[in-house]
């Protein structure tokens, strides 16, 4: 396990480093982008942390159905994942409005059903 964590943390360092001068636009669409909504979807803040510290912009980022990384964080009922972009955006007011392809704001995703791994 310690072999694979020092992998995937090189992975990770390599990966920070060719995106750090990357606009949001040009990771729109990505694997980096995939791969950042599939770490807020397993808790791996580490990760999200460490994209962030390499390229600011990337909050501007939405993942499927437009959702925001926050909203898609609460969705997936990830805490963890939810304070961190929380400490690092702030929430403004106008945060609270943005919505989805759906015109669902934050809210609605918090009143969602959990997903079943996590009812179980």
């Amino acid at each position: 396990m310690k072999w694979t964590h020092e992998r995937t943390s090189e992975i990770l360092h390599s990966m920070c480093e060719v995106i750090k001068d990357n606009s949001s636009k040009q990771l729109q669409g990505s694997v980096v982008e995939a791969a950042l909504f599939e770490a807020i979807k397993q808790g791996h803040v580490e990760f999200v942390r460490a994209i962030f510290r390499a390229n600011p912009p990337a909050f501007g980022l939405t993942g499927e159905n437009g959702k925001s990384m926050l909203q898609f964080a609460i969705e997936c009922r990830q805490e963890k994942v939810y304070f961190f972009l929380y400490k690092f955006t702030g929430i403004a007011p106008h945060v609270l409005t943005i919505t989805d392809q759906f015109s669902n704001t934050l809210l609605h995703a918090a009143a969602s059903l959990s997903p079943i791994a996590q009812l179980n």
